[in-house]
């Protein structure tokens, strides 16, 4: 007898038990070793794939962050280029007096002119 239908439509007790037998010995039988290196292989390629994504991930924010890096250190070099063409330029006398600058005649080479 069965809820909601009739006999026709339900399996018979010895189908249900050797399908539930059927399971039971699935579970039990021992994984061939073709069957773990089938797994193992899986796995793997799985692995590498995702290593693979999480490499290619890494790059592209390191390749960003060097550009803007080197974005910043352009910057700051034409800052520095400013600042050192800021100043006046020197002509060719004032070098000249800054490495020999005029000397000052003492008292005695007074007295002798």
């Amino acid at each position: 007898m069965v809820w909601g239908g009739s006999d026709a439509d339900a399996p018979a007790v010895n189908e249900v038990a050797n399908k539930v037998r059927q399971y039971e010995d699935s579970l039990s039988r021992p994984l061939t070793v073709a069957a773990v290196e089938k797994l193992a292989k899986k796995m793997t390629e799985k692995t590498i794939e995702k290593m693979t994504k999480r490499i290619a991930k890494q790059d592209e924010e390191m390749a960003k962050k060097n550009y803007k890096l080197f974005e910043k250190l352009i910057e700051k070099l034409s800052g520095m280029e400013k600042e050192s063409h800021s100043s006046p330029e020197q002509t060719h006398i004032a070098v000249i007096k800054k490495k020999h600058p005029p000397t000052r005649l003492t008292q005695e080479k007074q007295d002798s002119l």
